[in-house]
């Protein structure tokens, strides 16, 4: 008889390498989150400046070239790109909506090699091309950022395929967390109801909130941890609370806010913040400012099930324990293609 072949064993630097993956690809995705975010200080009326322009210097026209590329439209080189480009910034409106819509993981590698030769221009920097235009050293920056995660994604794509997803502890025990049945249905039926409870918030109850200079610290608290989870810059500042929920889209934007968006850095500020002994439904319900209640009750839905997902996988025969935040809460989210599943593993328990 022919011997059997020994399984496969993965070496100790493949899941090294792996881990090393992740926490860059976790790195590079906060920084094209923030650059994402960034995107909307450009206003409108820079974007029509920049169109009014026969010609651009060509550091800024390399600039919207890449933009472009990455939009997916792909202009042909020539002395027609410009009339081109000028063609997908018709709507001003729509066209940084588009740029918020990019998925770095679902782009086309040669649309990213032609990107990175433009890049690979020795003025190509956002100090550089700040003196051609306010808004030139954003887009840039979020370029960069975009290619930076894309890269990323490709060497964490592939560690994953030599360690088979697992880390390290994992493969050795073969475990993986997973949540008690009855605690990921009773999270989900509360977070559904939380996010049904946003829906109630009136317009009234935002104009009276932004309407204060001074508001309660337990209010603040609440709106913070918001602004943490939305990764809005200094989010324990009150004008930048203001400006979050000057966002005529403001209460849709929580909806679309999944466990596995929020890193372990958020979690961590987020806790901080619940964790005071004075953070409770009642009392927030008395101080908390209007509708502040229904906030508060959205961010610890969302917190609990993060908890429950990336708890560590207990042991036979250990119990079961409730998330850090008292009733478990939250919605599973569609793991329907490979974005998703990234946010997963960026969402996951803390590396050791």
């Amino acid at each position: 008889e022919a011997p059997v072949p020994e399984p496969e064993t993965v070496s100790r630097d493949a899941f090294i390498a792996a881990a090393a993956a992740r926490v860059d690809l976790e790195h590079a995705f906060a920084d094209f989150k923030e650059a994402a975010i960034n995107l909307d200080g450009i206003s409108k009326g820079q974007l029509m400046e920049l169109k009014s322009m026969q010609a651009l210097p060509k550091p800024l026209l390399d600039i919207l070239t890449c933009v472009s590329i990455l939009k997916g439209d792909r202009p042909q080189p020539g002395p027609h790109i410009w009339k081109s480009i000028k063609q997908s910034m018709s709507n001003t409106a729509y066209f940084l909506d588009q740029l918020q819509c990019i998925a770095p993981e679902c782009l086309d590698e040669a649309d990213i090699k032609r990107v990175q030769d433009i890049l690979a221009t020795p003025d190509m920097t956002p100090q550089a091309v700040s003196k051609f235009s306010t808004a030139a050293p954003i887009m840039l920056t979020w370029v960069i950022a975009l290619v930076g995660v894309w890269i990323k994604f490709k060497v964490y794509t592939t560690t994953q395929g030599e360690t088979g997803g697992e880390t390290e502890a994992e493969a050795s025990a073969h475990a993986t967390p997973t949540p008690n049945p009855d605690d990921m249905a009773q999270a989900q039926a509360a977070l559904s109801e939380a996010l049904a409870g946003l829906n109630k918030v009136r317009k009234m109850d935002i104009m009276e909130v932004k309407a204060m200079k001074t508001p309660p610290k337990m209010m603040q608290d609440v709106f913070t941890c918001i602004a943490t989870l939305k990764v809005v810059p200094q989010p324990d500042k009150w004008g930048s609370i203001l400006k979050m929920l000057s966002d005529t889209g403001f209460i849709r934007s929580l909806h679309t806010i999944g466990w596995q968006d929020v890193s372990e850095r958020e979690a961590k500020r987020v806790d901080a913040i619940l964790a005071s002994p004075d953070m409770t439904p009642e009392a927030v319900r008395q101080i908390g400012g209007p509708a502040g209640d229904i906030f508060f009750a959205w961010v610890v839905a969302l917190m609990n099930l993060r908890a429950l997902m990336t708890r560590p996988a207990q042991a036979e025969g250990e119990a079961q324990h409730t998330p850090a935040h008292g009733t478990p809460a939250g919605v599973l989210p569609n793991l329907a293609d490979g974005s998703e599943l990234v946010w997963v593993h960026l969402g996951g328990a803390e590396l050791e």
